[in-house]
């Protein structure tokens, strides 16, 4: 028997010692830490104030807010995927600048932002 193997099945045999030590000891807690333990959780339970009003039923605002939220999001999203593959002449047509790739007076327009098929293909 190799020497790797002597010291390997020696570890095994104490870490199995020591599993097998830890299984057969199971501590449980006493009934005093216990009693403890609950009295110190129910001092941080939130009590209501004596004589609080009940809590009033939620308006139909307050029903709905969560869903004009959700079609917020849904329309902004469905905005940004309509403005992703549109075609940079429609872009240019309703910016006001026509459909041509030239600088204009007010800058430059969108189509000359979009890469040509060639330039995708060559990662330029």
């Amino acid at each position: 028997m190799a020497m790797a193997d002597e010291i390997t099945s020696r570890d095994d045999a104490a870490l199995d010692r020591l599993l097998a030590a830890g299984r057969n000891a199971a501590p449980a807690p006493g009934a005093d830490f216990l009693a403890r333990l609950e009295a110190d959780a129910e001092t941080h339970l939130p009590r209501p104030a004596p004589g609080a009003a009940p809590r009033p039923v939620p308006t139909l605002g307050h029903r709905l807010s969560g869903w004009l939220t959700a079609g917020g999001l849904a329309t902004a999203a469905a905005a940004g995927v309509w403005i992703g593959f549109a075609a940079p002449d429609t872009l240019n047509s309703l910016a006001g600048y026509g459909t041509t790739a030239t600088a204009t007076d007010d800058g430059f327009t969108i189509s000359e932002l979009v890469p040509t098929p060639e330039q995708a293909a060559y990662g330029e």
